[in-house]
């Protein structure tokens, strides 16, 4: 997952552009006059249809709350993929200067400096990249309230969202880690400086765990705080490692395993699933995507005991979430959604208690196949609001917000 996106940044003349050919939308509201679109579609649990072969979450509680969505155009953005820090929702936005930045959606107010960029965010602990004046960058953590903690030189480390559907784990309250040069830098928030680590792929972050894919032996590696690294199992084809409070989940030739945190021996596969594409993981549970025998796709909810639920079927569901906000993702009807198509599908939203997943919203899609450079989906969740790019679909492409009130 060594990213090279800071590159990519300054690529915008290559990238196809998800609004080319389409009309901006005049009525949506953007800045800081933002709030619920007057038209954006909003559907309230009674409405929803449970998503194909879904039942009732074992904890599902019962929630009077309704959802509410907001669109923000793309217009003045460089890139369209939402970064959730708490309850606000960030955007790499061009400034007066023609600097960009990360900003707040709904009022323009910068994530950090007047030209951070925000490299990832986990609750109200932010990554952020700081331009030094001299050409290179500076990474940056801060956590709400606390004072700017700088990290050292970022080198190449990437942004959330330029290359992949597999979400970034890269901070934590009081813990970061990246991959520098091919090699992990791991900071925790007692220690007065990163330590180097060695040899990585690609690393993520959980509670009071690293775990990355080591390049010599081709196997996932994890290390517990202050103790000693393992070998925990083998990386067959996938860059989708994200360690929990539960222990580290991972895909592997299609398979999918699970560490339990302080396991002496190494991991195991979760049930009898095969062919699977993508994987997010929250605490005790997991969303995987994977291939049927009938090569349509199943969204299933995982458990540490094994257990496994089928929470959606579809054609094609990319951009897997799972987050303190419940659980996400999007499905299409075109098979080759993602591939030879731009085409449009629906986001769904599975929030915490509630009893079924809401068709949210309307989401479009690149053409990764077409010989230009489209970004992937990215759908990000906090505890009552969810974001995503290519939101509303194809007749207005925005980036779209819904929040979840509850009484």
């Amino acid at each position: 997952m060594a990213r090279r996106a800071l590159i990519a940044l300054a690529l915008a003349g290559c990238i196809a552009d998800p609004r080319a050919g389409l009309d901006d939308d005049p009525d949506a509201i953007v800045g800081a006059d933002a709030r619920v679109a007057p038209d954006a579609r909003v559907d309230q649990p009674g409405d929803a249809s449970p998503p194909a072969d879904a039942e009732a979450s074992p904890d599902a509680g019962s929630t009077n709350c309704a959802v509410d969505v907001a669109y923000f155009p793309t217009e003045g953005f460089e890139r369209y993929e939402p970064v959730v820090a708490g309850g606000a929702v960030y955007g790499h936005r061009y400034g007066p200067e023609r600097q960009l930045r990360a900003v707040r959606l709904d009022d323009d107010t910068p994530a950090g400096g007047p030209s951070d960029l925000l490299a990832d965010a986990d609750g109200r602990a932010l990554l952020l990249l700081r331009p030094d004046g001299a050409g290179a960058m500076r990474l940056i953590y801060r956590a709400d309230g606390g004072p700017d903690v700088p990290l050292g030189e970022a080198g190449f480390i990437g942004v959330q969202g330029l290359d992949d559907f597999q979400p970034r784990h890269l901070v934590r309250e009081g813990a970061a880690a990246w991959v520098d040069a091919d090699a992990i830098w791991a900071w925790w928030g007692d220690e007065p400086a990163p330590r180097w680590l060695g040899p990585a792929h690609g690393v993520a972050v959980g509670a009071d765990l690293l775990a990355w894919i080591h390049p010599l032996d081709g196997q996932v590696h994890a290390a517990p705080r202050g103790q000693e690294e393992r070998a925990i199992g083998p990386a067959e084809g996938t860059t989708a490692v994200v360690p929990t409070a539960a222990g580290v989940w991972w895909l592997s030739g299609g398979h999918v395993y699970l560490w339990p945190t302080g396991h002496p021996g190494p991991g195991r596969t979760l049930g009898d699933l095969a062919r699977c594409e993508a994987l997010d993981a929250e605490g005790d549970h997991a969303l995987a995507t994977c291939l049927a025998d009938d090569d349509t796709m199943v969204a299933w909810r995982l458990t540490v005991d094994g257990a496994k639920e089928a929470v959606h079927r579809a054609t094609r569901i990319v951009a897997p979430r799972a987050g303190a906000g419940g659980l996400a993702w999007a499905s299409y009807d075109d098979p080759q959604a993602w591939c030879a198509n731009a085409t449009e599908g629906e986001l769904w939203w599975w929030p915490a208690g509630e009893a079924a997943a809401l068709r949210v919203s309307p989401v479009g899609s690149g053409c990764l196949c077409c010989g230009a450079y489209w970004p992937a989906l990215q759908v990000d969740l906090g505890a009552d609001v969810l974001a995503w790019s290519y939101g509303r679909g194809r007749e207005a492409p925005a980036i779209g917000v819904a929040r979840r009130r509850c009484e």
